[in-house]
């Protein structure tokens, strides 16, 4: 149905969860108003402008991606404060019903501008390199056929490991900090600072990636992180924590700029949408379990070092199936 109409829907479902979320009463009710109805409108939003930037910048997709996921970053560090601004003033019913109205507005007016270009679009000038580690797909694979591809299923995997690994590291860093002797003051620092250096590596790595390819960037950011997680647990001073959070970060950012750019130059443009809405489901079951495994090690073993030990070989395995992984290869065209 379109970009603008798929975000336009998105829009109108953050809107309205955010306003029924004001009348909570129970957890129940939050769970489907914030969880399940807000939640799919951020699922309509965050794809749309990341599938149609793809199309048009084929020369420079992870620079584009990069981008679009950065303000996706930003987003949050801008609604945070307008929050607890509102809620100090106003009470948290009003600042869902305020806030809701200003995301279905903004995401609304946003999508309008969204459209995809014209069949056969590129850039004036622009010729795809065939001697180039970066090769697009010249099969516009439907979502069904993509499934049945294992260049998918190691992606799909790829990216499940290591957005297990970040978020077992993210969903602990304040009670970490606090853990190592950090105030709770300094060690919200800490975890501002990872924000930070999320939305960079997201532009960063999207640039690397133009230049050395998607595969050789994906395997460099997860060793890179691998390195970091096996050393955190060591890290007893604000300025050791904040540096290794920085690249983390950093790193996190950019796999996550990186993975949409690699699944249209595998699987095509044309229904990057839906194509890579089905990788990034992979990140949706690492949210779940990544957060939740972390907290498992650390009650049982009372420290987040094993915690982090094990995130560190998940990263690992993330990058050893991204070495394995080759761009499918199909002569017959469909």
């Amino acid at each position: 149905i379109g970009p603008k109409l798929t975000a336009s829907i998105g829009g109108l479902l953050v809107g309205i969860g955010f306003f029924m979320a004001s009348y909570t009463t129970n957890l129940a009710w939050l769970y489907i108003a914030y969880g399940v109805i807000v939640g799919a409108g951020i699922g309509f939003g965050y794809i749309c402008p990341v599938a149609t930037s793809v199309k048009w910048f084929p020369d420079k997709r992870g620079l584009i991606t990069g981008l679009s996921l950065a303000m996706f970053g930003a987003g949050s560090m801008i609604l945070a404060p307008l929050a607890a601004s509102i809620i100090q003033a106003q009470g948290w019913q009003s600042a869902f019903q305020t806030l809701g109205f200003l995301l279905f507005i903004a995401i609304l007016f946003g999508a309008q501008f969204l459209r995809s270009p014209p069949d056969g679009w590129k850039p004036k000038g622009w010729k795809p390199k065939t001697n180039h580690k970066i090769r697009n797909s010249t099969i516009e694979y439907a979502w069904r056929e993509m499934l049945k591809q294992k260049e998918f299923w190691m992606l799909w995997l790829s990216m499940l490991f290591g957005v297990t690994s970040g978020l077992m590291v993210i969903g602990h860093l304040a009670s970490f900090g606090l853990d190592i002797g950090l105030t709770p003051a300094v060690a919200a620092v800490a975890v501002g600072a990872f924000a930070i250096f999320n939305g960079l590596g997201r532009i960063g790595w999207g640039a690397i990636s133009d230049r050395i390819g998607r595969e050789q960037s994906l395997i460099l950011i997860f060793l890179i992180q691998a390195v970091i997680m096996f050393i955190l647990s060591g890290m007893g001073t604000f300025v050791l924590l904040v540096g290794a959070i920085a690249v983390i970060a950093f790193c996190f950012g950019g796999s996550a700029a990186v993975f949409p750019a690699l699944t249209s130059e595998y699987f095509g443009t044309k229904n990057m949408g839906a194509n890579y809405g089905w990788v990034f489901s992979s990140f949706g079951v690492a949210g779940v379990v990544g957060p939740m495994l972390g907290a498992s090690i650390y009650d049982s073993t009372g420290s987040y070092a094993s915690a982090f030990t094990i995130a560190a070989g998940f990263c690992i395995v993330a990058a050893v199936i991204m070495f394995l992984v080759k761009h499918p290869e199909h002569k017959k065209k469909r």
